[in-house]
């Protein structure tokens, strides 16, 4: 009686541990990246290690708008932006900007078939500034401001208003004094009126 009491003993502790198991060995929570406010989508999820987040190269700098390459014999990672080039080499806690040495923290690594690199030193290589949310596990990049040129505009108006005024402060150029438009306005309801106006 008292054997088959303690394997019912023993029996529980092992169903009870197998079943606390999940719960307690839980997998590490994911590591969510946003390139200026947009996810950015891994085959296989960051990690930390050493206090340092490593991420898949490839996506990263796509993310960034940096032209990426793999040399498989020298197992080493090269990106550039025209301004800025990068070199990193799989186990090498050196890295390389603009051919200048840089050493890391953690050494890039191959995971699960895919190469992962400090996405702080890689990011902030090309000028981008990082922010770690640690109670979220995000990631936040903010790519540099860059130069826009506009190469088209609408303007909608008429000799007195003019959204090109608004927007640049003086008149379009060669504008008529008198300006025949249509315009549409729309209510809450989606009921459209047209109307024509003759300045």
């Amino acid at each position: 009686m008292k054997r088959l009491l303690l394997l019912a003993l023993i029996f529980m502790v092992i169903l009870a541990g197998g079943l606390a198991r999940p719960a307690f060995g839980q997998e590490q929570q994911e590591i969510a990246v946003f390139v200026d406010g947009l996810p950015v989508a891994f085959d296989v999820q960051p990690v930390i290690q050493e206090g340092r987040v490593l991420v898949p190269f490839r996506a990263t700098g796509e993310a960034l708008n940096v032209e990426v390459a793999w040399d498989g014999t020298t197992r080493t990672v090269i990106a550039g932006d025209g301004k800025n080039s990068i070199r990193l080499q799989i186990g090498s806690r050196t890295a390389y900007r603009n051919g200048s040495p840089i050493p890391l923290d953690v050494a890039p690594q191959i995971l699960n078939g895919r190469t992962l690199i400090p996405l702080r030193f890689f990011s902030e290589a090309f000028g981008c500034r990082v922010d770690w949310d640690g109670a979220l596990k995000e990631v936040r990049i903010t790519s540099p401001p860059a130069a826009m040129t506009v190469i088209g505009f609408y303007a909608l108006g008429d000799s007195k208003i003019s959204s090109w005024t608004n927007l640049f402060g003086k008149p379009y150029p060669n504008m008529q004094q008198e300006t025949r438009i249509w315009w549409t306005s729309w209510r809450w309801a989606g009921t459209a009126w047209t109307k024509k106006a003759t300045s």
